[in-house]
């Protein structure tokens, strides 16, 4: 196996444990979303202010979509490099 290869491969799993933990925390971001959106109504039905809430619900959706944005990202780099390394092997 060439060392070319083996970089590939180490990068590859990298990539791979990079994923395991964005899903979790695009995970716990969908909660902690979905957490806030149930209080800015609750809020909203009792007629209390609630302008700091609604902001911060902004945000977390902002940060909910680049979480899942960055998702994508990995798992389009991973099966980029996937594909890659299996050419790479094909002409060994």
């Amino acid at each position: 196996m060439s060392a070319a290869l083996s970089e590939r491969q180490a990068w590859l799993s990298r990539l791979e444990e990079e994923l395991a933990t964005a899903r979790k925390f695009e995970a716990a971001s969908k909660e902690h979303l979905a957490a806030q959106e149930e209080r800015v109504a609750q809020l909203k039905a009792k007629k209390i202010h609630r302008r700091d809430s609604e902001r911060l619900l902004v945000l977390l959706r902002e940060s909910n979509k680049l979480q899942q944005n960055h998702v994508r990202l990995l798992e389009r780099e991973i099966r980029e490099l996937s594909t890659s390394l299996g050419a790479v092997e094909d002409m060994d």
